[in-house]
């Protein structure tokens, strides 16, 4: 799986009958859908009517097909996902960071190195002058001239050391900021899971340690059952916090060598490697019960919310196959799940078979 990489919409080089085109159609899908034309939502909407970002595309009419709406909520998801985690020009600046640390160690050195060249020539006029058998009077000077030589060469060290010295701390935190950047462009800021980019170069390295150990690899796709409702009736914090509790719940019930990404919205993804089909059923079934456990409750109003339930497809890495191919399974299980009651699990057999679906459970 390869994510398409967002930018500007502004940013196309269209030409002008065309991006004119785009704007009228990109308006035109959020009245329909009476979504603010912020920026981001623009964006979004300029992207899918031109039909550039297929993923994007695919996404919009997968989740809208799911919950029968598309609004502000799904959008600014989308712009999360495929644009504002993008962490290119924060790296950018780290990297100039890192240039003008080099810079100034360089022009240090230069410095330093200029005055070792100095000494080196000064000492050599002393050495003629005392191979000419000077007075006692022209010997001291001779002294005189070699201790302030030398005192200057060691002054010139002592400030290239204190300036390696600084320029090494300058290092040391450019480093601690890139290991931040790095690792927060791995991650999603909402749940702290992989982000989908993390996701798509993990699954390749998983379905390449398969293959070529012979071991099987398992994939869950997870939705949050009717999280709209959540959203519309208790706020988008309450929806964030739901979220949270999911992927809480998702992160504790795998291993350490299992890997667990937000997929987007309100989904999730998990890779199960070294797990078949019976197995990955198995760990779903535990996610599942205990998402159906969590309790949340308004603490202005001490209420009780409704319960969360999550629908599971299950899909297993088959010989030759890509990622693309896998999540695709994965997906229409889970979608069968959606649409034949939520709450459920269903795997990819099942669809294969045409038996029905796992029971729900809770």
């Amino acid at each position: 799986m390869k994510k398409q990489k967002l930018g500007h919409a502004f940013d196309f080089q269209d030409p002008l009958d065309e991006a004119s085109e785009y704007l009228k159609k990109a308006i035109g899908f959020l009245g329909k859908n009476k979504i603010a034309p912020t920026p981001a939502n623009y964006a979004i909407g300029y992207e899918y009517v031109s039909g550039r970002n297929a993923a994007l595309v695919k996404d919009i009419e997968k989740r809208s097909r799911r919950s029968g709406v598309v609004d502000s909520h799904l959008l600014a998801d989308l712009f999360e996902t495929y644009y504002a985690n993008d962490p290119g020009q924060e790296f950018e600046s780290q990297l100039c960071g890192i240039g003008k640390v080099l810079a100034n160690v360089l022009k240090g050195v230069s410095s330093a190195s200029d005055g070792v060249t100095a000494f080196g020539e000064e000492l050599e006029s002393h050495l003629q002058a005392l191979e000419a058998s000077p007075s006692a009077s022209g010997i001291k000077e001779i002294v005189a001239g070699l201790l302030r030589a030398t005192e200057n060469a060691a002054c010139a060290n002592r400030e290239l050391q204190e300036h390696l010295e600084e320029a090494q701390e300058d290092a040391l935190q450019l480093r601690e900021e890139l290991n931040r950047v790095r690792r927060e462009s791995r991650l999603d800021p909402l749940t702290g899971l992989f982000n989908r980019k993390m996701l798509a170069e993990t699954l390749d390295e998983q379905i390449a340690a398969a293959e070529a150990g012979g071991a099987p690899l398992s994939l869950l796709m997870l939705d949050i059952d009717h999280f709209k409702r959540f959203n519309d009736t208790y706020g988008h914090l309450i929806g964030d916090e739901v979220i949270r509790r999911v992927a809480a719940a998702v992160k504790k019930h795998i291993r350490g060598t299992d890997t667990a990404a937000r997929y987007g919205g309100e989904e999730f993804v998990v890779l199960l490697p070294d797990t078949d089909l019976s197995g990955a059923t198995t760990v779903a079934g535990t996610i599942h019960e205990a998402v159906a456990k969590l309790t949340l409750v308004k603490k202005a109003t001490k209420e009780k919310l409704p319960g969360i339930t999550v629908s599971v497809g299950v899909a297993v890495l088959r010989p030759g196959e890509g990622g693309e191919d896998l999540i695709e399974r994965a997906d229409q299980a889970l979608y069968h799940a959606k649409e034949t009651g939520r709450n459920r699990i269903v795997t990819e057999q099942e669809l294969d078979t045409g038996s029905p679906p796992a029971a729900a459970m809770g």
